[in-house]
């Protein structure tokens, strides 16, 4: 069975390390691109269920940070309340059944866009060489 995305690279899903001596805006910066490779990663690579089950996960334990289900949590400052909820009530539905993570206009539009990482699988097909007879 194959692990979920996030197992194999915890840091990418929340961007950057907090005990640095990095300035505001390059730690935003550098959350947002790991916010897109994640995002993306999520989108293309893990299984719906484990979606869910990730959106339920970070709704119970009050996340405010990272990428869950393929929604980037912006934080918890102040400024930031509105997109918070705007993502929380995305989790809520994702949680719940009624859409998927792809089916959030700003993850369809992300996908639509192309890039990012490469599928994760591919198939190799080994087809025997005819040669005829000398």
């Amino acid at each position: 069975m194959e692990l979920p995305p996030c197992t194999t690279d915890p840091d990418l899903w929340f961007g950057y390390c907090d005990d640095d001596s990095t300035d505001g805006t390059s730690k935003a910066r550098v959350y947002q691109a790991a916010a897109l490779t994640a995002r993306t990663l999520c989108l293309r690579r893990c299984p719906l269920a484990q979606q869910r089950r990730c959106a339920r996960y970070a709704l119970e334990g009050g996340e405010a940070f990272g990428v869950w289900a393929g929604i980037k949590l912006p934080g918890n400052q102040w400024r930031q309340r509105r997109e918070l909820d705007r993502a929380r009530a995305h989790l809520r539905r994702i949680a719940a059944g009624e859409v998927t993570p792809r089916e959030i206009p700003e993850n369809d539009a992300l996908l639509r866009r192309g890039g990012g990482p490469a599928p994760a699988h591919a198939i190799v097909f080994h087809l025997p060489v005819h040669r005829p007879a000398a």
